[in-house]
């Protein structure tokens, strides 16, 4: 299932970062686009507005150094008059630009002058009046190219609903001595800015700013309302590196809109467009629906993908997890519904071949152990040395003999107690009492045969310790052991003492020490892997390394036996078995 998720999210989490990339990335493209086309349409105004007023200005220009204009100027009679006339109407038709020009007047004072005009555009009666209404004329005379100053203003030539016009003037100088001596005064009809900066527009909202000099316009339904600038000196030249390749001068950003636009060389003018992102970047709409819905298409093909993986992979492992738990627990019965016919039921088959194979050897070893302890203990009841016998009953014939019967009835009811508890014993485990009345028999037994030469010692700290189970004939080897190669050969008499004690609440310890000759650190680590060694000789092929394999058989590794020794000095056969009342 983790595994699974981890598919779902992973999908999810591409599917999503493609797809913010993938937006971003358009975002970013319509952006520059949107840009590159602003700058282009600014370009184009100002390719546009700069060639009418070069047009205008080369006409201006004309009038400026016309023979039969200064003529005029300099002696306004009629001849002359018409001269000029008709010299500046052939000029004024000739120029392409002669359409944005509402009036075009030539002076010499505020009596005399000569004027064109637009053929929808009235004229006026009063021109000394009407030039009364510009403020500073006679400075105007004087700088030339300082009238951008006073920016777009009302027709003052007009008598009712005046056009808004850029007004021009112009000195007309004296050839011989540069005095001034009439005026040229040129109307630019506003349209020429509007629609400059309408006629390449992209958008119906994007808003267009016209600064002349130091007034600034907001160019509203065709007309121009003044507006403080949009810009900041510092906000020139600040483009980013996608307009490298453009040539706009100004490029700003507030918010979501950017303003781009652009100055003349040759006259006080910046055009500006504000384009605003909100409106252009309608159709990144569409392209976010058509992200979301690929997106959903992602996630939906990868839950399907999910949940056919989830039936074909992960529910069947979860039954392969399932059985191999069970078998875990000991329960090796094969389950039919692992074995599918795919690959996992290949899998299945083999964990259900294996729970038996194992169930197999489990059931065969603990078969094995049954039969093999069987015959062990079976051996330790049958396996009566004849040697032993035989010994016994000449000690029998030669006490009967030497001592006139002393001590027969005793040798002989131990024996017949010893084998009475041999013949009797059914299974291996006894009591403690019972282990050491066998130990009682056998000893009266070999302590007749050595005279009395050997003693036993028993030394119980608890009287309960003596129904605790233990399994039969431990202690036996373990005695004989100490008589046959620890006592007898010294050549001296000998003690054996038998303590029985429980060092905690869950272990009974029996330690069987013997004064005898003692066994070196190699003897000792030679007996206990060996299970017939210091075979005894009443018990064939039954020694201590044969008590220690069956104590560990019975009650595991933790326990068994342990032997201490000093050579000349003593030997102790330590026993630890669990404590079990």
């Amino acid at each position: 299932m983790k595994i699974l998720i981890a598919i779902l999210l992973f999908t999810a989490a591409t599917s999503i970062t493609i797809s913010f990339i993938h937006y971003q990335t358009y975002s970013r493209y319509m952006e520059q686009e949107l840009l590159l086309s602003s700058g282009n349409d600014v370009q184009y105004s100002k390719n546009f507005i700069t060639f009418h007023m070069g047009n205008i200005d080369n006409l201006m220009k004309w009038c400026q150094n016309n023979t039969e204009v200064i003529n005029y100027v300099l002696n306004p009679t009629s001849k002359n008059k018409v001269a000029a006339h008709n010299s500046l109407s052939e000029n004024y038709n000739a120029c392409n630009s002669n359409v944005y020009i509402s009036r075009m007047m030539v002076a010499s004072d505020y009596e005399e002058y000569i004027q064109l005009i637009s053929s929808a555009y009235s004229t006026v009666i009063d021109v000394k009046k009407a030039i009364g209404k510009i403020d500073n004329f006679e400075q105007l005379l004087q700088n030339p190219g300082s009238d951008f100053k006073k920016g777009i203003i009302s027709d003052p030539f007009h008598r009712t609903n005046p056009k808004d016009v850029l007004l021009l003037v112009r000195p007309v100088y004296n050839a011989f001595n540069s005095k001034i001596i009439g005026w040229i005064l040129v109307e630019i009809d506003s349209s020429l800015f509007s629609d400059a900066l309408t006629t390449y527009s992209t958008s119906q909202e994007d808003l267009y700013y016209l600064s002349i000099d130091d007034n600034s316009y907001l160019l509203k339904d065709k007309k121009f309302i003044s507006v403080p600038s949009p810009i900041q000196d510092n906000q020139i030249r600040n483009r980013e590196s996608y307009l490298k390749n453009n040539d706009n001068d100004i490029y700003f950003k507030k918010d979501r809109n950017y303003f781009i636009g652009d100055t003349f060389n040759n006259y006080p003018l910046v055009i500006i467009k504000e384009t605003k992102l909100s409106v252009d970047f309608q159709k990144e709409h569409y392209f976010v629906l058509t992200l979301s819905v690929i997106l959903l298409l992602m996630i939906l093909f990868s839950c399907i993908i999910m949940l056919y993986l989830y039936y074909l992979v992960n529910r069947p492992i979860q039954r392969l997890q399932k059985q191999l738990y069970t078998v875990s627990q000991g329960d090796f019965s094969p389950s039919p519904s692992i074995e599918w016919n795919n690959e996992f039921g290949v899998i299945g088959r083999g964990i259900n071949q294996l729970s038996v194979e194992i169930k197999h050897l489990i059931q065969e070893k603990l078969d094995n152990e049954k039969t093999r302890q069987k015959i062990e203990y079976e051996l330790l009841q049958n396996q009566i040395s004849p040697h032993f016998l035989y010994n016994t009953l000449s000690s029998v014939k030669w006490l009967s003999t030497l001592q006139g019967a002393t001590g027969i009835a005793d040798i002989i009811s131990a024996l017949a107690s010893l084998l009475k508890r041999v013949s009797k014993k059914n299974n291996e485990n006894t009591s403690l009492s019972d282990e050491l009345d066998l130990l009682k028999d056998y000893f009266t037994i070999q302590k007749f045969r050595y005279g009395g030469t050997i003693s036993l010692e028993y030394n119980i700290e608890q009287k309960e310790l003596l129904d605790c189970h233990i399994l039969s004939f431990t202690l036996q080897p373990i005695v004989e052991n100490a008589i046959f190669h620890g006592i007898e050969p010294k050549k001296s008499p000998g003690s054996i003492m038998v303590r029985v004690f429980s060092p905690d609440e869950n272990v009974l310890q029996i330690d069987v020490t013997d004064d005898g000759i003692g066994m070196s650190a190699e003897k000792i680590d030679s007996i206990l892997p060996n299970p017939h060694s210091s075979k005894s000789g009443f018990f064939a092929g039954i020694g201590i390394g044969n008590v220690h394999k069956r104590l560990q058989l019975e009650y595991g590794s933790d326990y068994g036996l342990n032997i201490r020794s000093e050579p000349g000095i003593f030997t102790t056969v330590s026993i630890r078995i669990p404590l079990i009342l």
